[in-house]
Formats: structure tokens, sequence, C-alpha cells
């Protein structure tokens, strides 16, 4: 039947048929290649403007971190821990004290919370005696559990044992943390401190939204273990859960970051940091 018909149909007729569908044809192509160069440049767009934030979000990271190594190297040399030491010396053998730090029971060596106050982000404080044992440990949060003994009894006394001041460790649960240590030196300076103040706070997603807030942006910032290229936390569990491989998430976004987290400090594990 078609082929009867397409016999005929006058020569005018097919010309046009075949004029319309080249045209229509071309058209197709033209807005498929518009389309793909659209998309490829839109694509390179926000791959810029990550580049540019992830930059930003590094910067941001880098400074919340040694903020926390500045911190505990200010309260240490601050009057009323100092005094606290002298005053306590003679009880080296005491046995530890675990409290949660709440609003009337904080360390009284602390400076006041309107000078602590986005200067610690540390959810663990330990004070230690001079031969390095512990004396008082305090949690900031409510029911946040203690630290294990594994880490107290292995991880930390192999980290005070090296001459570095600022570690990132991980303990057997898995656990990532940013440790930071100052010696205690007394009212009158001398060889050997006589006590370790350290601040212990997981890198986990509070901790990288606390730090993330400074930023304007609303993306996500993770971090990565070097391992296993997994992720150990980030600002936005919901979108990025703890436990993720860095191949699975390739798939769904586009991911900018640091290789690895060199502070040219102790180091447990190597640490990738992304947005």
């Amino acid at each position: 039947l078609w082929e009867k018909m397409w016999r005929r149909t006058t020569l005018t007729v097919k010309a046009l048929f075949v004029s319309v569908s080249m045209g229509w044809g071309f058209w197709l192509l033209t807005d498929l290649w518009q389309s793909t160069q659209i998309q490829t440049i839109f694509h390179q767009e926000q791959l810029d403007k990550l580049e540019i934030q992830a930059l930003h979000d590094r910067l941001l990271f880098d400074d919340y971190i040694r903020k926390q190594e500045q911190s505990v190297r200010l309260i240490s040399y601050l009057t009323p821990l100092v005094q606290w030491i002298a005053a306590n010396e003679q009880n080296g053998s005491a046995t530890p004290v675990f409290k949660e730090w709440t609003a009337g029971n904080r360390p009284p060596w602390l400076p006041p919370p309107s000078i602590m106050r986005n200067m610690v982000a540390a959810s663990y404080v330990l004070l230690l005696d001079g031969n390095k044992k512990l004396r008082e440990s305090y949690t900031q949060e409510e029911g946040l559990p203690p630290l294990s003994t594994h880490f107290l009894n292995q991880v930390l006394p192999h980290l005070l044992a090296s001459d570095e001041h600022s570690h990132i460790a991980s303990d057997t649960q898995g656990t990532t943390y940013l440790i930071n240590v100052s010696g205690v030196m007394g009212q009158k300076s001398s060889e050997q401190p006589k006590a370790f103040l350290v601040l212990v706070v997981a890198l986990n997603a509070d901790f990288l939204s606390l730090f993330h807030v400074r930023s304007d942006s609303d993306g996500i910032v993770a971090l990565f273990n070097g391992d296993t290229n997994r992720v150990i936390a980030s600002n936005q569990p919901d979108q990025v859960q703890e436990g993720r491989s860095l191949d699975e998430l390739n798939q769904e976004y586009d991911i900018i970051g640091k290789k690895f987290l060199d502070y040219n400090f102790s180091i447990d594990i190597p640490i990738h940091f992304a947005s």
C-alpha cells in the first residue's frame, strides 16, 4: 500500500518530504550536540566552583586544627592551671577522677567560658601528672562514653613517649581522634613538666560541622581513611554515611580534596580531606 502511494505521489511532494525529514534529522543532531556542549560547560563551571570551595574548606580545616594546638598550649601556661598543679603536686598517686563537664562542674583550672568559647572543640580534657599517669578526665558532652581502656593504656602512652605535641590516632573501635598535648611547667620553669594537659576530640561529623559552620557553602566535606578509602566522617552524615567507599561516592558526586593530611606531627593512619 505504501509503495503504491509513494509511486502516485508527485515529485514535488516527494522532494518536500525528503527535505523536511533531512531538516528534522539535522535539527535533532544539532540539538543533541548543543545539549552535550552545554552540559560539558556547565559541569566544568561546577568543577571550577567546587575546586575553589575545596581550597576554602581545606584552609578552614587547617586553621581549625591549628587552633586546637594553640588552645592546649595557651591553657597550659595560664596561672589557674599552674597553681592547681603546684597545690596538688603531692597527690601524684591519687585515683583518677572522671567527671562530666557541666556548667556547675567545670575543671577549676580552665579559663572562664567567655574565653573558652569557640576556642576548644575537645570532647575530652585529660590532666596527667609528671609521670604521665592520668589524674583527671573530663567529658564536655552529656552521655559521652569514656575513652576506651586501650586508648588510655596503650595509644596515649605511646603518643606521649614521642616528641610530637599533636597526633591523629585511632583506637581498636575504629574511632579516629585528634590529640593535642602540652606540658605544664609549673611556677618555675624546669627541664621536666610538672604535668601534662591533653585535649582529645573525635574526628567525626560533629567536629566537621563545628568547623564548617564558618563556611558559606552548603556542600559536603568528608574525611577518608587513606588505607581503606572509606569515609571516616562527613558534616552531612545523612548524605554521605560513614563507611562508604570513595569509588562508590565518585559515581554520585564530584569530589576534590587533599590526598593526605600532613601537619608534620604524628599520624597513626593517613587521612584524606575532600569536598
